[in-house]
C-alpha cells in the first residue's frame, strides 16, 4: 500500500511538472504527462459566483457615482438613489436580493417628474416632499441628545424634538438626512451640529430651527466613507473641529470662525468651560476657547491618550494611567496607574462620584471611584458598535454585549432598568430622569420611546 501511494504522488507531481505557468504543456516530460489523470475540479458554486458578481456591480456603481453624493437635500438624495438603481439594473444586479427597500414614499412627487423637467417643477416637488416628511411620523436614525433642555433626534429629513419628561413631541422641523458631527457633549449645549453633506448646520435645541449653516470646513480632510466629518467637541459657546493637522474653533451662536491652529494629528478633543483640550501625538494641549492661545501643555507617556472635560477639570487616560487635571492650569489633582489593558479605551463619562472607561474593542465598561480612582464595578459593554455611555444624576445607561440596554446605579452598577435588544445601535439618552431610546416599528421605521428607570 505504501509503495502504491508513493507511485501516485510521483505521478501527480509529473503531471504538475508538465504544465507551465501559462497553462501550456511541456513536451519534454514525455509519456509521464499522460500516465495519470488529475482529479476533476469541483464545479463552481453558482450561488457564490452570482453574489460575487452582484458585489462587483455594487462596487462599480458606487465608484462611478462617488462624486454625485448630493448636497444633503431630499432632491439630491432621490436623484442619487435613482442613479444607483439605474446603474445596478444596467449591471444586471437584483435589487431585492441586495436588500434595497422600496423607494421612499415621500419622494412620489420627484418620481412623477422627468429628470429634464424645468427647475420650477423641481422646486414645487421639493415643497411637496418636505410637507410629506413633516406630516409623517419621524423616522429617527441616530441617537437622541439633550440640547437646550429638549431631547433632539436627527430623523429622516426632519429634526424632531421631544419633552425630556413626558417624551411627547414638541416640534418637527425640516432638516437634512444628516448625523451628529461630534461625540456626546459633556454638558447640555444650547445647539448641536449636524453634518448635512457639504455643509454643517447648528440646530437650536429649544426650537429645532437652524441657527446657522456653513460649508463643512473638514470635508477636504475626511476619509472616503467616513460617517462623521471630524473629530471634535461642542462646548457652552464653542465648537472645536479637527481638519487635517489643524484645529479650528467656531462660535456656537453664529458659526463664525474664531481661530485655527496647527496642532498636528488630532486624536481627541474635549471642551471645558473656556478651554479647548486637544490630544495630539500623546501630548495634551490646552487652548483658550476664544483666542486659541496656548494656556498649558503636558507631555504624555504614550501616543494613546483620550480625554473628557467638565466645567473645571480634565480626565485623561494615557496608556495604563488615569489622571484628573485642573482645566485652568493642567495641575494634577489625582492620578493612578491601573493594571488593566486600556488600549482603545475612552473616558466615556464622568459624574461627581465615578469615572467611566468604555472599550468598544474588548466590550468592557469599567467604573472607577472618582475619589480614589480604584475600580468600583465592571460590566460587559457592547463591542460590535461604537455605542455611547450616558450619565444623568445617579444613573448610567449603556448597551450590553448582547444589545440589551441597561440603566444602572452609577455607584454600584446594579441594574435599574433593562430593555432587551434596545441598545443595538446606540440610539438612546437619559434626560429628565427618563430613558429615551429608539425602537423598530414594523420593518423599516423607528420611533422614540420613553421609559422610567426603577
Amino acid at each position: 500500500m505504501l509503495g502504491g501511494a508513493l507511485l501516485l504522488v510521483v505521478a501527480l507531481a509529473a503531471v504538475l511538472a508538465v504544465v507551465s505557468d501559462d497553462g501550456s504543456s511541456d513536451d519534454r516530460a514525455g509519456p509521464a504527462s499522460t500516465s495519470t489523470t488529475a482529479p476533476p475540479a469541483e464545479p463552481p458554486d453558482d450561488e457564490e459566483a452570482r453574489w460575487e458578481a452582484q458585489e462587483r456591480a455594487m462596487d462599480r456603481c458606487y465608484e462611478a457615482l462617488a462624486e454625485g453624493d448630493g448636497d444633503g437635500t431630499a432632491r439630491s438624495d432621490h436623484l442619487a438613489d435613482l442613479a444607483l438603481r439605474s446603474c445596478l439594473a444596467g449591471e444586471g444586479a437584483d435589487l431585492d436580493e441586495l436588500g434595497f427597500e422600496a423607494p421612499e414614499p415621500c419622494y412620489a412627487a420627484y418620481r412623477a417628474l422627468d429628470p429634464a423637467a424645468p427647475e420650477a417643477a423641481w422646486t414645487a416637488a421639493d415643497l411637496d416632499v418636505q410637507a410629506c416628511f413633516l406630516a409623517a411620523p419621524p423616522e429617527i436614525h441616530q441617537a437622541p441628545r439633550l440640547v437646550g433642555g429638549v431631547v433632539v433626534a436627527p430623523a429622516r429629513w426632519v429634526v424632531a424634538g421631544y419633552d425630556p419628561v413626558t417624551g411627547l413631541e414638541r416640534y418637527r422641523v425640516p432638516g437634512c438626512d444628516g448625523s451628529w458631527v461630534t461625540e456626546l457633549p459633556t454638558g447640555v449645549p444650547s445647539a448641536e451640529i449636524i453634518d448635512c453633506g457639504p455643509e454643517l448646520r447648528a440646530i437650536d435645541g429649544a426650537t429645532g430651527g437652524t441657527r446657522w449653516s456653513i460649508p463643512d470646513p473638514t470635508a477636504d480632510h475626511a476619509s472616503p466613507g467616513d460617517f462623521f466629518s471630524a473629530i471634535g467637541a461642542v462646548g457652552p459657546t464653542t465648537v472645536a473641529l479637527a481638519a487635517g493637522d489643524e484645529l479650528l474653533a467656531l462660535d456656537l451662536a453664529t458659526g463664525r470662525e474664531r481661530w485655527r491652529e496647527q496642532v498636528g494629528e488630532v486624536d481627541d478633543v474635549a471642551i471645558a468651560e473656556d478651554v479647548v483640550l486637544v490630544s495630539s501625538g500623546g501630548d495634551l494641549l490646552a487652548l483658550e476657547a476664544t483666542s486659541g492661545e496656548q494656556r498649558w501643555r503636558r507631555a504624555g507617556d504614550s501616543g494613546d491618550l483620550r480625554l473628557w472635560a467638565g466645567d473645571d477639570l480634565v480626565v485623561a487616560r494615557d496608556g495604563h494611567r488615569v489622571e484628573v487635571l485642573d482645566a485652568a492650569d493642567g495641575a494634577e489633582r489625582d492620578a493612578r496607574r491601573l493594571s488593566l489593558d486600556l488600549h482603545g479605551t475612552d473616558v466615556a463619562a464622568v459624574s461627581d462620584d465615578v469615572v467611566l472607561l468604555g472599550n468598544g474593542e474588548t466590550g468592557r465598561l469599567v467604573a472607577l471611584d472618582r475619589s480614589e480612582l480604584t475600580i468600583a464595578w465592571t460590566a460587559d459593554q457592547q463591542s460590535a458598535w461604537d455605542t455611547p455611555v450616558v450619565v444623568e444624576g445617579d444613573v448610567v445607561a449603556y448597551a450590553s454585549e448582547d444589545c440589551d440596554l441597561t440603566v444602572a446605579d452609577i455607584e454600584t452598577g446594579d441594574p435599574r432598568l433593562l430593555v432587551p435588544e434596545g441598545g443595538c445601535f446606540g440610539e438612546f439618552t437619559l434626560a429628565g430622569g427618563r430613558l429615551h431610546h429608539v425602537r423598530w416599528v414594523g420593518q423599516d421605521r423607528r420611533e422614540l420611546v420613553t421609559s422610567t428607570p426603577g
